[in-house]
């Protein structure tokens, strides 16, 4: 349309949920479908407080889905808080390509209202 030679490749179905109080946020594949590809499904779950003790904190599931073989992120999921700000990261290693273990190398935004000094552990 533009003239470029852009082409689709793809969505990864990245979504987000509010239930109540509840956040819940997906992209990429699930540890089903990632094994119903034929990946090696390696997963990592990751709950921690979603702020400092002192500020009231509420615990944070993460559930990364990674490629044993690659070592490629493959899905996530995130809930019941903080989904908001962490989906998009996830999204964005997954249509890059990046490793699992660069998320530990990233440089993310840090405050005490917003977040713990890392949001995911490899």
């Amino acid at each position: 349309m533009t003239g470029g030679a852009l082409r689709f490749q793809g969505i990864l179905g990245t979504g987000i949920l509010r239930f109540f109080d509840l956040t819940i946020a997906q992209t990429g594949l699930t540890e089903k479908e990632a094994l119903a590809e034929g990946y090696r499904g390696a997963v990592l779950f990751n709950i921690k407080p979603d702020k400092p003790a002192y500020m009231a904190e509420q615990d944070i599931m993460i559930k990364e889905i990674a490629d044993k073989q690659t070592h490629c992120i493959l899905g996530g999921i995130i809930g019941p808080q903080g989904g908001d700000k962490r989906i998009g990261i996830f999204a964005s290693t997954i249509t890059l390509g990046i490793k699992a273990k660069d998320l530990f190398q990233m440089d993310l935004e840090y405050a005490p209202p917003f977040s713990t000094t890392k949001y995911f552990t490899v």
